[in-house]
């Protein structure tokens, strides 16, 4: 029964089912994520990660580009539209997604960004577009997770970082033991974070994607409950 709650909210938050999940994003959890862009984006960026962490890519990305037309030097922004555009096939994410975006990406990484963390950031996205042409989803994904973990290392006070490690992890997880043990290793991560911020809505969120099997159900209860009131499902 624990089981299938989990699998069925995890299913109303994918993105075949966000449609039906349409947030009041000002008052959709507490997101905090530290950043040098001008003071006059700062809500709409933190608007614009809420909503990448509920999977609403499109209004993300719309988000994200209004923050850059504001403020053209926000690094967070191109990362955040890099990111979006991904969605959550990552570098599995359709050549023609990939190509546009990986053009997109160029000119951001041409010229130095203000912080070296969020340098950081913008490179480890970039890992699931480079070489989309000729190198498989599987390897750009696993450069994509090593760099978020020396990411994660070198900022370990950074927990957007963990939480997107997290997610990294846990769609990358396979089936039998071994998808099994990167799942927990995710909730490894996320729980104790969970516990620090139940109202953050990404570490609810993806603790329900990574619980998402019979074996790991019944750990999730507490967030899905959590997430159930902050996306005012039901």
């Amino acid at each position: 029964m624990i089981a299938a709650f989990v699998s069925v909210l995890a299913g109303l938050l994918s993105p075949a089912g966000t449609a039906a999940v349409r947030p009041d994003v000002a008052n959709f959890g507490q997101v905090q994520f530290e950043n040098s862009c001008a003071p006059s984006v700062q809500q709409s960026l933190q608007q614009g990660i809420a909503l990448l962490h509920s999977f609403e890519f499109g209004e993300a990305t719309a988000t994200f580009r209004t923050v850059e037309s504001v403020d053209p030097s926000c690094t967070i922004a191109a990362w955040g539209i890099a990111l979006s555009n991904t969605e959550r096939q990552g570098a599995n994410r359709p050549a023609r997604f990939l190509e546009s975006g990986w053009k997109e990406l160029q000119p951001w990484l041409s010229r130095p960004a203000k912080t070296e963390r969020e340098r950081m950031y913008l490179d480890a996205v970039s890992n699931l577009y480079e070489g989309y042409e000729k190198k498989s989803g599987d390897e750009r994904w696993q450069r994509y997770i090593a760099a978020m973990k020396q990411l994660r290392s070198r900022y370990p006070e950074d927990r957007e970082a963990a939480i997107f490690y997290a997610l990294a992890l846990t769609e990358t997880a396979g089936s039998g033991k071994a998808g099994i043990e990167q799942r927990r290793e995710a909730l490894d991560i996320l729980l104790p974070l969970f516990e620090e911020n139940p109202k953050h809505p990404g570490v609810a969120h993806y603790i329900l994607h990574a619980a998402d099997t019979p074996e790991l159900a019944e750990i999730a209860l507490p967030a899905a409950r959590r997430y159930a009131a902050i996306a005012q499902i039901g």
